[in-house]
């Protein structure tokens, strides 16, 4: 049986990003309203900032796959090719922003200063019909997440950040929000998706830990940030969060976990 949380700091935070819920980034000017969010949190760090990074993971998720299976690497494409100028504008807030594909449908050529590639998988199954991963796929992505925290804080990073990229996430991540907090589903869920076919999917999930709810809910990105915030805790780093339901729910995850990782959150 996974228990439900009861830090009231983090429930009452969920509260409030539910209260005005997106999905994950699905388009480049969305990773740049994001950055106020990210300032705020780093101006509100007590001590000195160094090398502040915010770490973004891409997957995509199969239910959704049928519609336009392309967009997710359509948009890290021109991401890289910062016709946006969106690394600047990140830089010129104090982060240094970096991509990640952990489950993206297409194939990148290569890493670049800006982009790295830990893929699992093409993408997730359908969480309409079956798990969205196996089990050892799940922890894969975690420990994605482990290793790109790992690998800024070697750089003297003691803030971190962190975004998602990929259609369809969002109902996977009200399925974890649900399951782990006791919030009503119908609030929990994006626009667009009834309250009939989240409980469809919900009636066949049978998890007793963390690891196996996430397996079957999905997806990639939501493991690579969980475990990226088990990493930050344990290295005693300053996490900067925002109202992304993927983020949401990771962090749910994380905590569920380790309760010690809300102490490293700024909320």
């Amino acid at each position: 049986m996974i228990n439900k949380l009861e830090n009231p700091q983090i429930l009452a935070w969920v509260r409030k990003q539910l209260s005005n819920r997106n999905e994950q980034v699905t388009a480049p000017g969305d990773l740049l309203s994001a950055l106020p969010e990210l300032s705020s949190g780093q101006e509100r760090i007590a001590g000195q900032v160094s090398n502040a990074h915010v770490l973004v993971f891409a997957g995509d998720h199969g239910w959704k796959q049928e519609t336009d299976p392309t967009e997710s690497y359509r948009m890290i494409q021109q991401l890289i090719g910062d016709e946006n100028h969106i690394f600047d504008r990140y830089a010129g807030d104090g982060f240094t922003l970096l991509l990640c594909d952990v489950g993206v449908q297409g194939v990148f050529a290569e890493n670049t200063p800006v982009f790295v590639k830990f893929k699992v998988r093409p993408g997730t199954d359908d969480i309409r019909q079956s798990a969205a991963m196996e089990l050892f796929e799940c922890e894969a992505a975690m420990d994605a997440g482990r290793t790109l925290v790992n690998g800024v804080a070697y750089r003297d990073c003691n803030a971190v950040g962190f975004g998602t990229i990929g259609a369809g996430s969002g109902l996977s991540a009200a399925l974890v929000i649900h399951q782990l907090t006791g919030i009503p589903l119908a609030d929990c869920l994006p626009y667009g998706i009834t309250l009939q076919e989240a409980e469809a999917i919900l009636s066949r999930v049978n998890a007793s830990a963390v690891d196996e709810l996430l397996a079957q809910t999905g997806g990639l990105e939501i493991a690579a940030v969980a475990g990226g915030l088990l990493q930050a805790a344990q290295n005693e780093m300053h996490v900067l969060l925002t109202g992304n339901t993927c983020i949401v729910a990771a962090l749910l995850l994380a905590c569920a976990t380790n309760p010690a990782v809300a102490d490293w959150c700024i909320l």
